[in-house]
């Protein structure tokens, strides 16, 4: 039983294929577990989890469009949690992922051309490639680079500092300090 239905009219082949493949994955409860796990591990909202409903007029309006929008947008996350777990932050990098999340979501609302150009080009490498299959180091290195390119010293303090405050109140927590303003 088909839940979905989309006119898929003056798409090129690889739309077709990806529109399909998201619908089968929409449908498909087990992926959705298996999503929404990777989403809470990655500590990111791609939307697979219970609030999948919240781009769902977006996706009905343009179904390649956003299907592309929400794998950049993992493979952005993805990206920022490899560079940030090589900085070893330990207990502080779920917060200084969410702090590096929002930043890199405000930053990329309108990123300059040759930004645009070299995340188009990393989606479509992935895009081309099974899912399970992970990006080239080319694409990796390239990947870094737009994320380093886009984040300014700032975002990089507030990163940090979001990493740190976390450490510093994990420490007390395993110490039992007392927590003072």
């Amino acid at each position: 039983m088909k839940l979905v239905t989309i006119q898929t009219t003056n798409l090129e082949p690889w739309e077709h294929q990806a529109i399909e493949e998201l619908i089968a994955q929409m449908q498909d409860p087990q992926r959705a577990l298996e999503d929404a796990k990777l989403e809470d591990e990655a500590d990111c909202d791609i939307s697979a989890g219970p609030e999948l409903g919240r781009g769902l007029g977006r996706m009905l309006a343009d179904p390649a469009g956003f299907y592309q929008h929400q794998r950049l947008k993992r493979i952005v996350f993805r990206g920022l949690r490899e560079l940030l777990e090589d900085c070893d932050l330990g207990a502080g990098l779920p917060a200084a992922q969410s702090i590096g999340k929002q930043l890199l979501n405000e930053r990329l609302q309108q990123p300059d051309i040759e930004i645009q150009q070299q995340l188009m080009a990393i989606l479509a490498e992935d895009l081309s490639a099974s899912q399970d299959v992970p990006l080239s180091a080319t694409a990796q290195a390239t990947l870094r680079q737009v994320i380093q390119t886009v984040l300014s010293s700032e975002d990089l303090d507030a990163i940090s500092s979001a990493a740190a405050l976390s450490l510093q109140q994990h420490v007390r927590a395993v110490v039992m300090l007392p927590q003072t303003a």
